[in-house]
């Protein structure tokens, strides 16, 4: 066991000597999750300790303060390597170049992967490596609707060691008038597998055949490196800019809530984010609030007069606008948030 002040001093030079094992220094915001990281680990060791809080850990905290702004002066966190989201126009032109759809084996993994995030809140690779068919279950409602619901196993966050687990488990629900339907996509899927395959620990993900016209997938895995660069591949070959990468559809997902005005309470339980100011991270403007920002400024100064009297869609204000509506602590039903989820996450996709 560390002494309380060891520990202190310990976290405070590794915050301020801490590199990449190229040598380059770390991100300003990577430093901060790295504390995070240790925080939970401790936490998860049950030792009643917080580095982020206790004041016996002043002395740390003030050094990564340090550190961080000191990055910040070097032109560090510039945020060159954040995810940029996917827009509507961009998911369209995506199915309009057959890279998200149901014809063919690769658009179809394609626009599970897209699914799969978005709608069950999955984020990291390791999270989609690990599924297996048994976690997404095809279940109906009272009334006949059908939807898809996914049981989560250990993830980053959720390991298992402590009792937290999402307030509800995820779904997505079918839309018959939808071509671009969640469902219709995971049957078809579900069609084309091997059956020696649909056994509920087989993976979910498979490789794709080279003879589509026998079978559209093979009886092995798909590569995590496969995985890894779903959607960076798909944005590459449809010619879509920016930096797109697989947290991209989670960045999409994310912020299309935020954008609809959904309270950021009810996005944490699908997100499975422990801290609902996380969620801030993803209220940046969308390119169609930047335009329509534009726009307003641009015929001020254009018109040497009064700025014209526009209305901004309120449904597209910040988050902190959200948090205010409702507090922190509230919990909103699963059914109301489910209902909520879905409506606009398939209105994001189609």
């Amino acid at each position: 066991e560390i002494p309380v002040y060891d520990l202190d001093m310990h976290l405070a030079r590794f915050f301020m000597n801490a590199k990449k094992a190229s040598g380059d220094d770390y991100e300003p915001d990577t430093l901060k999750s790295i504390q995070g990281s240790v925080n939970r680990y401790l936490a998860e060791k049950k030792l009643n300790i917080n580095i982020i809080t206790d004041k016996e850990f002043k002395h740390s905290r003030d050094v990564l303060l340090s550190k961080r702004k000191l990055l910040r002066q070097l032109g560090k966190g510039n945020r060159e390597k954040r995810a940029d989201p996917l827009t509507p126009e961009e998911i369209d032109l995506l199915y309009e170049r057959n890279l998200l759809g149901t014809g063919d084996p690769k658009s179809l993994i394609n626009v599970l992967y897209l699914n799969n995030t978005m709608h069950f809140g999955m984020r990291s690779r390791a999270e989609h490596v690990g599924l297996r068919w048994g976690d997404v279950q095809q279940k109906a409602t009272s009334t006949g609707e059908e939807y898809l619901e996914y049981r989560e196993r250990s993830t980053k966050t959720r390991t298992g060691v402590t009792s937290e687990s999402r307030s509800f488990a995820p779904k997505m629900f079918e839309n018959r008038d939808n071509p671009r339907c969640p469902v219709l996509a995971y049957k078809e899927f579900a069609r084309r597998r091997p059956e020696q395959m649909n056994n509920p620990e087989s993976p979910f993900y498979l490789g794709v055949s080279r003879h589509h016209e026998k079978a559209w997938y093979v009886n092995q895995p798909m590569g995590k490196n496969t995985i890894g660069n779903i959607v960076k591949v798909m944005c590459e070959a449809g010619g879509i800019q920016g930096r797109k990468v697989n947290h991209s559809a989670r960045k999409t997902a994310i912020s299309s809530l935020v954008h609809a005005g959904v309270p950021p309470t009810i996005i944490q339980q699908l997100s499975g984010h422990k801290n609902v100011n996380s969620i801030n991270n993803y209220s940046t403007a969308s390119n169609e609030q930047q335009r329509h920002m534009s726009s307003i400024l641009t015929n001020y100064s254009s018109s040497c007069s009064e700025p014209p009297v526009t209305e901004f869609d309120s449904s597209s204000s910040s988050l902190d606008k959200c948090s205010s509506a409702l507090p922190s602590t509230s919990v909103v039903p699963s059914s109301n948030t489910d209902d909520i989820i879905h409506q606009t996450l398939t209105e994001i996709s189609s």
